[in-house]
């Protein structure tokens, strides 16, 4: 029998305490996502104790005294009265179910829900609480209703042995020390998650938004810019509007993706003014796959670093197929001719009447590996978003086998690799023929590098001196591979021999790069709260 079942059948000579009711509730309910929910029903009972008569003959007389009614919140609302004092324990649950019920609003920005729950609730209450649950109405989501269902269900189990096997004696004022203990630090802890600053939503960036955003990565060349324009991310500019960075948020933690665009000099004041954002919503600034030559200014703004991978650049001035060291790229090559593998550019003019098969070639990449589209630091296969970049096409005949768009600065020096899609049934040599052919084509074009992308936790090393966070990094390159193959995207960079330059994340706060490795599964899954 669980321990807390055993704590309430100890002795059914006592009086049982507030906690004995709630603990189990907040115990279960805290398994399922909930831990605040013992601290709420605590408030509930205390406060049904000091308002209870010590005998009830019949509902009506609950109506005409004024006793307390508790109301259990959710999307349907449920009112649950006390009939008989036999059903006093049953209520306690109903007050634990509609505190979990009502803690999503809350925190959504309903704190008059609590005001409403710590002394209980009135029949004139109603009035009251149906112009909150107006004004709360947009918290009020499916989301909201699962979670109101799976309280429900998880709970009733529990309440029902407790009201089999727990002696329906008077709840009474007097507790043990430690009892009362744990009721106020569930209390303050209540209080805590209650009283500080919402979360905070990330902003859908305004067309004049994007527009002065590109107009920034104009000036200042940058051909990873475009990934940051892609649409899934909100935009903080500067004061003089001339520079900007792109972030999204994840519960609490708010991540800035790559260093800031514009003149150099704005930079500071950009990343001061994103921490204290994330700061006023209580919440962890973080900055992914920042460059080495910035780490200074990060080291500046007090926040802590680590490596989280290193990005491939092909030197195109140097690049050539020739030699001992790209001799599997000529035979990629061959094998593509021989396979009868042919390839073409496509401009963004182009890329309306090419957007069809590219679409199906997504599609099925997609559902051969069992995925959804990713984002955030992985360009997505976003229409908008492929319309205005270039793209290298790998066919068979009228069969599109594989292909990638590409971004580049506007000063024409560098490109990097954008979507990239291949068909399961192409040849095993795709990739490395589509690659090498765009790197020769934009050699030709007089392209000076090409990044090939980021190869993420590749590089870390771990030695006895390691911080925790980058033997967490080694941990998840060498042990991650069943989710995102980490070494198989290095081994297949490394056929081209390219440049490795390091990419580190910054973060505010003790543990703000946890919180930032954390949110960050989420946010390249497209997931946003």
């Amino acid at each position: 029998m669980p321990w807390f079942i055993q704590y309430l059948l100890r002795s059914q000579s006592k009086s049982y305490s507030f906690s004995q009711l709630s603990l189990p509730s907040g115990y279960v309910l805290a398994r399922i996502g909930t831990p605040v929910c013992g601290a709420i029903a605590a408030i509930a009972v205390i406060s049904d104790a000091l308002a209870s008569s010590p005998a009830v003959e019949g509902p009506m007389d609950i109506l005409i005294n004024g006793d307390l009614v508790w109301l259990a919140v959710a999307p349907l609302t449920t009112f649950v009265f006390l009939l008989t004092l036999g059903a006093r324990d049953l209520s306690h649950w109903g007050a634990t179910l509609a505190g979990c019920a009502s803690f999503s609003a809350i925190q959504s920005g309903a704190p008059l829900w609590a005001l409403l729950l710590a002394p209980g609730l009135s029949t004139s209450a109603v009035v009251v609480l149906t112009i909150v649950l107006r004004r709360s109405r947009r918290s009020l989501t499916r989301r909201f209703a699962f979670r109101s269902f799976a309280t429900l269900a998880t709970s009733a189990p529990f309440g029902l042995l407790l009201l089999t096997h727990v002696s329906r004696a008077q709840v009474s004022l007097q507790a043990p020390d430690t009892r009362s203990a744990s009721i106020l630090v569930l209390l303050t802890f209540s209080a805590w998650r209650l009283l500080r600053p919402a979360s905070g939503r990330g902003l859908t960036p305004s067309a004049d938004d994007i527009r002065d955003a590109q107009l920034i990565a104009h000036r200042f060349p940058r051909s990873d810019a475009g990934l940051m324009l892609m649409g899934d991310k909100s935009l903080l500019f500067s004061a003089s509007r001339s520079s900007f960075l792109a972030y999204a948020k994840y519960g609490r933690t708010w991540v800035a993706l790559y260093d800031p665009v514009g003149p150099r000099n704005e930079w500071p004041a950009l990343l001061d003014a994103f921490i204290e954002l994330a700061k006023e919503h209580s919440g962890t600034a973080a900055f992914y796959q920042v460059r080495p030559d910035s780490i200074q200014m990060y080291v500046d703004a007090g926040l802590t670093l680590m490596k989280v991978g290193e990005e491939a650049w092909l030197d195109l001035d140097t690049f050539s197929v020739s030699g001992a060291r790209r001799s599997h790229l000529r035979y990629a090559l061959k094998r593509g001719e021989r396979e009868g593998l042919t390839y073409r550019l496509v401009s963004p003019g182009e890329m309306s009447s090419a957007l069809p098969s590219l679409r199906a070639a997504s599609n099925a990449w997609l559902h051969h590996r069992k995925a959804s589209e990713r984002c955030f630091s992985i360009a997505a296969f976003d229409e908008s978003f492929v319309k205005r970049h270039s793209a290298i096409v790998v066919s068979r005949g009228s069969d599109t086998l594989a292909f990638a768009t590409y971004m580049t600065s506007s000063d024409g020096s560098e490109a990097t690799t954008g979507v990239m899609r291949v068909i399961p049934s192409a040849p095993a040599c795709t990739m490395e023929y589509l690659f090498t052919h765009l790197s020769l084509e934009l050699k030709a074009a007089g392209f000076s590098r090409f990044s090939l992308g980021v190869a993420p936790f590749s590089g870390i090393k771990r030695s006895s001196i390691s911080t925790s966070c980058n033997r967490i990094g080694y941990v998840i390159s060498r042990h991650g591979g069943s989710a995102y193959n980490f070494r198989g995207l290095r081994s297949f960079k490394e056929k081209f021999s390219p440049r490795w330059t390091p990419r580190y994340l910054a973060a505010s706060g003790r543990l703000g790069l946890y919180r930032a490795l954390a949110a960050l599964p989420g946010l390249t899954a497209g997931k946003r709260s």
